[in-house]
């Protein structure tokens, strides 16, 4: 039965949605919908240095939007 459910939905379900991308709080833009969210990540590593080293978390669908967040790694003194 759950494959006759995963069948009905679109493998591309809410892709018609725009992407936005959550680092730290700030909004950033999705700068090409064709790049894949990790491509995205490595565009603005240039400006956020600390995304080098981020995951990438989602798509969340919220407001209309697909959402992914990056989450910067946690770094330890040692």
């Amino acid at each position: 039965m759950a494959s006759e459910v995963a069948a009905e939905l679109p493998s591309s379900a809410g892709a018609d949605l725009p992407r936005v991308f959550v680092f730290n709080g700030s909004t950033l833009a999705d700068p090409d919908d064709d790049l894949d969210p990790d491509q995205v990540k490595r565009i603005y590593a240039g400006s956020y240095p600390a995304l080098t080293n981020a995951t990438i978390s989602g798509p969340e669908t919220k407001e209309g939007r697909r959402v992914y967040t990056f989450t910067a790694a946690v770094k330890t003194k040692g």
